[in-house]
């Protein structure tokens, strides 16, 4: 019954760290942060600090956000997006149609295309938002196999942290 009791509460206890701590992004990493206007836009992280996360912006702005307002920037080929137009400001959506490293080619829903860079775009509200609940929920099933025996769950998790 302990070790039932045991295993019950470390996988509690998994399953808040994974929610809480679903990505560990380092210096350097390169993310997209969720402005205070609700997009998501590519940064690069600065520094960590307490689950908060001090990012700069691709256009040189910066910021210090929480962990569930940063997930990996992850675009590909087919991925939506939308992007400043030209640069003149006023972003409209459309899909990756090749990318070399961050210059991207954007073909956009109106069927106009450009050649740009990751920098120029940002994800809609409901797009990083989708993605980023996917990934959680994807960490959280895999986080689903618990050893039975509550010390080798116990030495799982310290092998994983890295102790």
């Amino acid at each position: 019954m302990k070790n039932s009791f045991l295993v019950s509460l470390a996988c509690g206890l998994c399953l808040i760290y994974t929610s809480a701590m679903a990505y560990n992004f380092q210096h350097g990493s390169r993310v997209l942060g969720q402005w205070s206007d609700g997009y998501w836009y590519p940064a690069t992280v600065q520094s960590t600090h307490n689950g908060q996360y001090t990012l700069t912006f691709d256009d040189g702005d910066s910021a210090t956000v929480y962990s569930n307002q940063v997930t990996p920037l992850n675009w590909t080929t087919g991925s939506r997006v939308q992007c400043n137009w030209l640069g003149k400001g006023k972003y409209y959506s459309g899909t990756i149609t090749s990318q070399r490293g961050h210059n991207i080619h954007v073909s956009y829903d109106d069927g106009d295309q450009e050649n740009t860079s990751v920098g120029r775009c940002r994800a809609s509200k409901a797009t990083a938002s989708t993605a980023h609940q996917q990934q959680v929920q994807s960490i959280r099933e895999s986080s689903r196999h618990v050893p039975d025996d509550p010390q080798d769950f116990l030495n799982a998790i310290e092998r994983n942290r890295g102790y």
